[in-house]
């Protein structure tokens, strides 16, 4: 606890980037905002929420990526968003962000991503999605000090499990 106790923050302290607004997105952005944090976002449409900070362009070399905490994305997958997410975004990023990728896999350039991390930028990427499933145990992605991988489960809950049981019974009938 010692060891991070200088660089922990309030929510009323943290900025926040979530690229994608689409229904989870703005869920989130409304949680998050609702706890105090500041919240910006980028999406291929204007949206004008009343809990959102700024609305951002990612291709414009001029916004500021260095001042968000966390950047959350959540981003679909279609040919405007496929490897998006590039060395030119994750060098941006503050030596302290943490990444979290919880929308599509192919929005991330993986090799852009290890290499700004051996770079010190994020601190750390949380992936619950990635390019190529099943990721071998020796990829970069995995074995990196600075990831922490998750089988796609960011959206569990208590239920999990009922719902998913629910699911493969009514599957299995169908």
């Amino acid at each position: 606890f010692e060891k991070y106790f200088s660089s922990l923050k309030n929510f009323d302290e943290l900025k926040i980037l979530i690229l994608g607004l689409g229904d989870i997105g703005q869920k989130l952005a409304q949680k998050l905002n609702s706890l105090g944090a500041k919240i910006d976002s980028f999406s291929r449409t204007t949206k004008n929420l009343r809990f959102i900070n700024k609305e951002i362009r990612l291709s414009d070399s001029n916004t500021k990526l260095e001042v968000y905490d966390f950047i959350v994305s959540l981003l679909p997958d279609n040919e405007s968003t496929k490897d998006i997410l590039d060395f030119n975004f994750f060098k941006r990023l503050s030596k302290n962000a943490i990444f979290i990728n919880a929308g599509r896999g192919n929005t991330v350039l993986e090799k852009d991503l290890i290499k700004s991390l051996n770079l010190g930028s994020p601190k750390l990427a949380l992936l619950d999605v990635i390019k190529n499933e099943p990721l071998s145990i020796e990829d970069p992605i995995y074995t990196h000090p600075k990831t922490i991988v998750t089988p796609h489960i960011f959206a569990f809950s208590p239920s999990y499990w009922e719902s998913e049981i629910e699911l493969f019974e009514n599957n299995l009938n169908f």
